[in-house]
Order: structure tokens, then C-alpha cells, then sequence
């Protein structure tokens, strides 16, 4: 099961120079996977074009493309406080970006 990907133009992944000669293009999108392995699609099935298994690729993956899977936690805790902030009337982030007006999930 596929936890966690990121879509890529194929450009971009091939800056890193272990990556395999692919037949796609430059600007045909693929999908990096939380494994690091690279597919054709963003389904569990697709074929795999890169494997994604070594330390070369895990930096480059982390330093040159900032891709790390997101803390769903943490991520969570950050939402549930913009939507408590912002039906409390106090000014927020969701209140200034998106103007909804949303039910207050934090009432008893």
C-alpha cells in the first residue's frame, strides 16, 4: 500500500546522475513514492522505474528536492488549531487565505 507520494516532472529527477536511462520525457510526470522508489503512476501496481535503494538517492531525494513524507500528526494538530482560531473570531491564516466559514469542530 502506497502511504505517501509526490508527482514529479521526470526533468527534475534526472539531476540526480545514478538515475537510469528512461525512454519517458523530460516533462512526462512520475510519482516518488515514501519508499523513494520512483512509478510510472500513482497506484500500488505500476511499474516500478526506479527502485530508489541507495544513500546517493536518499539525499538527493531529502536535500535537492525536500521531499519527506508529512508528520499526519503534527499536520493535523496545525489544522484543527487554524479552524479553532478561526471560528473563535480571532484573525488567522484560514480566515485571511480561504474567507469559509466553517462549523466549529472544537465545541463540546
Amino acid at each position: 500500500m502506497l502511504t505517501y507520494l509526490r508527482a514529479y516532472r521526470l526533468g527534475e529527477l534526472r539531476a540526480f546522475e545514478e538515475l537510469p536511462a528512461l525512454a519517458a520525457g523530460d516533462d512526462d510526470v512520475v510519482f516518488l513514492c515514501a519508499d523513494l522508489s520512483v512509478r510510472e503512476l500513482p497506484f500500488a501496481d505500476a511499474p516500478v522505474l526506479f527502485d530508489g535503494r541507495s544513500p546517493g538517492w536518499a539525499r538527493f531525494c531529502r536535500d535537492r528536492l525536500a521531499f519527506a513524507e508529512p508528520d499526519w500528526a503534527t499536520e493535523s494538530a496545525h489544522v484543527r488549531s487554524a479552524v479553532c482560531t478561526a471560528v473563535s473570531g480571532e484573525p488567522s491564516a484560514t480566515d485571511d487565505q480561504f474567507g469559509v466559514k466553517v462549523m466549529n469542530p472544537c465545541a463540546g
